[in-house]
Formats: structure tokens, C-alpha cells, sequence
């Protein structure tokens, strides 16, 4: 039996161990757990914007990748059409050349 002072009958000292010390120790590895669970979810989540940010990248760098090479393309399209109209306009020149050397003789 346990006195009021928290001894038990015939003990002088209270035990190095009360009934609340033996609840919290049950209570701790729980306790533990749960905290270890919450730090789980806490570097999920942090992984989980890492990835989710990585993946915002990723887009928009190919999203940049493809509009570079729309602008390239488009570029070398009008560089190739410079090309043949300046080509054109030579010929023209050139023919026109010739007709009036051809009627200069």
C-alpha cells in the first residue's frame, strides 16, 4: 500500500520510479513516434516541392527550348528567302544585262 506521502508502507524514500514516471515512459515511444512521423512528413513535403519545382524547371526550360528553335527555324526560313529573292533579283539583273549588251551590238 502507498501512503499519502507517495511511499509505500515500511519505505522510508519514494520510489525512484512513480506510477506518472512509468505512464510518461509508456507515453514517450509514442510520443517519439509521432514526432518521427511528423519529421517524415515534413522532408516528404519539402521533397515534394523540391520534385514540384524541378518538374516546373524542367517544363520551362523545354518550353525555351522550343521556342528557340522556332525562332531558329523561322530565321533560317527568312535568311533562305532573302537568299532566293536576292538570287531572283540577280538573274533579273543579269538577263536584263544581257538584253541590252545583246542590243548595244
Amino acid at each position: 500500500m502507498v501512503n499519502l506521502k507517495g511511499t509505500l508502507k515500511g519505505q522510508k524514500e519514494k520510489p525512484k520510479f512513480s506510477l506518472d514516471d512509468m505512464l510518461s515512459d509508456e507515453e514517450e515511444p509514442q510520443s517519439k513516434q509521432q514526432r518521427e512521423i511528423e519529421e517524415w512528413k515534413k522532408k516528404k513535403e519539402i521533397a515534394m516541392q523540391s520534385i514540384a519545382k524541378e518538374r516546373k524547371n524542367l517544363e520551362e526550360n523545354e518550353r525555351l527550348k522550343k521556342e528557340k528553335e522556332k525562332k531558329d527555324l523561322e530565321e533560317k526560313e527568312r535568311l533562305r528567302k532573302e537568299k532566293e529573292e536576292r538570287m531572283l533579283k540577280e538573274k533579273k539583273e543579269a538577263e536584263e544585262r544581257m538584253k541590252k549588251e545583246k542590243e548595244e551590238k
